[in-house]
């Protein structure tokens, strides 16, 4: 057992298993051997969190051009994860927890993307229909985005 695949195998129970840290515990203890301390587990996620978050902000996606982007969130510890995916790709342009899922939340999440330089053409999502609502009260356009919703499942 190394270090590093026990850090792989603690952040994959993390994201995209959604194991919270003492059942992590048990699964290392089952598979490994080993039991690392909440704190480490935790200090772990947090700082994997910080070096994400800074490698995505550090991003420029100018050059791929008008893009139609998928959004909709998931959930980690009851806590809304917002995603902006460019689905041809599968870049991840967008990962933001959040207090909240409202359209206002939206809004500002789509804005920042934009900032990345993304040039948003259209919206693929299951819930299209509440453009217009996450628009208002943000500085989201249709001339700023021009949006063509495609309505999912």
């Amino acid at each position: 057992m190394t270090p590093a695949r026990l850090r792989r195998t603690i952040l994959a129970t993390t994201f995209p298993g959604n194991v919270s840290i003492r059942p992590t515990q048990v699964l290392l203890q089952e598979a490994f051997d080993q039991t690392p301390s909440i704190g480490t587990i935790s200090s772990l996620r947090l700082e994997a969190g910080r070096q994400a978050a800074r490698v995505l902000a550090g991003l420029d996606y100018s050059p791929v051009g008008e893009v139609v982007i998928g959004r909709d969130e998931t959930f980690f510890q009851g806590i809304p994860l917002l995603l902006v995916i460019e689905p041809v790709s599968s870049a991840i342009l967008l990962a933001l927890p959040c207090q909240d899922r409202q359209a206002d939340t939206w809004g500002a999440a789509l804005e920042l993307v934009q900032e990345q330089g993304v040039s948003i053409a259209g919206l693929v999502e299951n819930m299209a229909r509440t453009f217009e609502k996450f628009r208002h009260g943000s500085k989201v356009t249709e001339s700023s985005l021009q949006i063509r919703c495609v309505y999912g499942g």
